[in-house]
């Protein structure tokens, strides 16, 4: 199995197929072995059927149900069951940008020395240069979205923390960085079908005092776990809540515009 994909879904039925079939054509343009692991969180509208359908026509997908348990619950149930020598996720609302695949496994099969790679999601940032990502770096931007990642299969003993609701999937990629390299490549590999922003508008993003605060924890995460100085996390603390404030202020300029 060249890679598996891991998809949590909940109440997904308008976007799901969109997201899938970009996946199915990635593979299918690289000629990979593949696995679709779509985990349904406890939809109360039609995706389990829109899913289930799917993979009575593609042997390569594979649905399995929980009760609602959230995201972080829904991938680490995905990472369990994963084959693949690469694992990548990718959002129900979201698909991939046609070339991701090649982009990013041809870097990490000439590179040994990195364990996972990211780009960009939706939209090109002012990070345009490739780079080794380290903790340091992080603390003061993310590079990371689930959307975005392909990494090795010896990472997935790694899991989301489930008892965490925000900016868990930070957590993980930093988690991640304790013990494996990480790169960047520029690029925008995935966007959202829906054009919305990546924080401020819907869902768990949308309430970003609580992410926020999920944030400031993982860059103390990081202080704890003596991966940078007291005055980094001191800088790195603060520009953490000026962002913040950026946020609340597009986020409010955008609804007005609404």
């Amino acid at each position: 199995m060249d890679i598996s994909v891991i998809i949590p879904a909940y109440n997904a039925e308008k976007t799901i197929c969109a997201s899938i079939n970009s996946v199915i054509s990635e593979c299918k343009k690289n000629s990979l072995l593949y696995e679709i692991i779509i985990v349904n969180d406890g939809s109360q509208d039609n995706t389990l059927e829109t899913v289930t359908n799917l993979s009575k026509n593609n042997n390569n997908i594979f649905v399995i149900s929980q009760i609602n348990s959230g995201p972080s619950a829904a991938r680490n149930k995905g990472l369990e069951l994963a084959k693949g020598k690469y694992i990548a996720f990718i959002d129900s609302d979201d698909e991939w940008i046609p070339g991701k695949l090649k982009l990013q496994l041809d870097f990490l099969e000439k590179n040994p020395e990195y364990d996972l790679i990211t780009g960009e999601h939706s939209v090109k940032t002012k990070y345009q240069i490739p780079t080794v990502i380290t903790l340091k770096k992080e603390v003061f931007h993310n590079y990371f979205c689930t959307q975005t990642v392909i990494f090795r299969n010896e990472i997935k003993k790694i899991r989301f923390p489930e008892e965490m609701k925000y900016s868990e999937d930070m957590r993980f990629f930093i988690t991640i960085m304790l013990d494996h390299k990480c790169y960047y490549l520029p690029g925008v590999v995935s966007k959202n079908i829906f054009d919305k922003l990546n924080f401020g508008e819907s869902g768990l993003s949308g309430n970003l005092k609580m992410m926020e605060k999920g944030e400031l924890s993982n860059i103390y995460f990081v202080y704890k776990n003596k991966k940078i100085n007291f005055i980094t996390f001191i800088f790195a603390y603060s520009y953490s809540i000026l962002k913040y404030y950026r946020r609340v202020i597009i986020s409010k300029l955008r609804k007005i515009k609404k």
